[in-house]
């Protein structure tokens, strides 16, 4: 099972940078699993394709509309958040270097991956420096786009 945040399902739905890379590494595991909050970020992440004029109304719906099917079929693995991830997501924003910024969702992901233990950990993190330096500290693991 491969732990994929939202923006590399995003990737999974739309041809950007690093769609193909995304695509290989989903397909040489078995299942997909996110933390629960990530749909919501998914939604929002195609909306602000919408918003940036490159992809349509009717295109983003048809992306909604294969996720909630590729949803159906069990393509996506959802984890709950619960008070303790919750926590510990504070946890590991209070530990982190002044100089480093991560987003509250963003934050949540790293304790619902750890729910899982063993399952790798992949995460958007390619285009923002200061993320890859938390993901040295945190164990996540990214992918390198060209």
């Amino acid at each position: 099972m491969i732990y994929l945040d939202a923006s590399y399902i995003v990737k999974c739905y739309l041809r950007e940078t690093g769609t193909a890379e995304v695509l290989a590494l989903v397909h040489s595991n078995l299942g997909c699993s996110s933390a629960a909050h990530a749909r919501t970020e998914v939604w929002s992440g195609i909306h602000r394709r919408i918003c940036d004029k490159t992809v349509s109304l009717a295109d983003a719906r048809n992306v909604w509309r294969q996720f909630e099917h590729d949803d159906a079929l069990g393509v996506w693995h959802w984890l709950s958040l619960t008070e303790n991830v919750i926590k510990r997501a504070c946890s590991v924003l209070e530990t982190l270097p002044a100089d480093v910024y991560l987003r509250s969702s963003d934050a949540l992901h790293l304790p619902v991956r750890r729910k899982i233990g063993s399952a790798k950990f992949t995460a958007g993190i390619e285009s923002y420096s200061p993320l890859q330096r938390t993901s040295d500290s945190t164990g996540l693991m990214s992918i390198e786009f060209s």
